[in-house]
């Protein structure tokens, strides 16, 4: 009479651990599928000769999908620049794609939860032939019912979007006195 408990209890506990499993993969899949759907809309127009920046386009077109302190510094950035002319006071790379000459595609690698944040990594692919490390690693968070990004990581420097626009911020208030 032993064994088919155990049995039971133990078929049991191995459908549970599946089932969690299943439901803790479901935010990964989520989260790489919104970051790949972004940098398929993005790097088209990264890669086209606008008169403007190719971040403007998502300052102006897709707000949302940033979360309101990289919303905010972007936007506080974009107009610093906008304010001078001939001197570049502001990023002068692509904050979303780390580069001012970007690859043709970007694939997302695998995706990593650290706490609230989900870190997503970002492959560049140039002339057909994907990086063997991540170019970027997005950083999210989830907003009611939707992903946002909050950051972006250098991997090779060890560097990250929030923090170059805070120290060129504080640069141009320096020079300002």
């Amino acid at each position: 009479m032993m064994k088919p408990v155990k049995t039971t209890i133990s078929c049991l506990l191995l459908g549970a651990t599946v089932v969690s499993r299943a439901i803790a993969q479901q935010p990964l899949d989520s989260v790489r599928a919104f970051v790949q759907s972004f940098y398929d809309w993005y790097v088209p127009i990264a890669r086209t000769d606008n008169p403007w920046p190719s971040d403007y386009a998502v300052l102006t077109q897709r707000p949302w999908v940033l979360s309101t302190e990289l919303l905010g510094a972007l936007r506080a950035d974009s107009a610093a620049q906008a304010r001078v002319q001939g001197v570049t006071v502001g990023l002068d790379w692509d904050p979303f794609l780390k580069s001012q000459d970007p690859c043709e595609r970007y694939e997302v690698g695998s995706a990593t939860v650290r706490g609230r944040r989900y870190l997503v990594e970002i492959y560049a692919v140039c002339s057909g032939k994907k990086d063997d490390a991540p170019h970027l690693v997005a950083e999210l968070v989830r907003r009611r019912t939707s992903w946002v990004f909050s950051n972006f990581r250098d991997p090779k420097d060890n560097t990250d979007l929030l923090t170059g626009l805070r120290l060129l911020r504080r640069a141009r208030e320096r020079n300002r006195r």
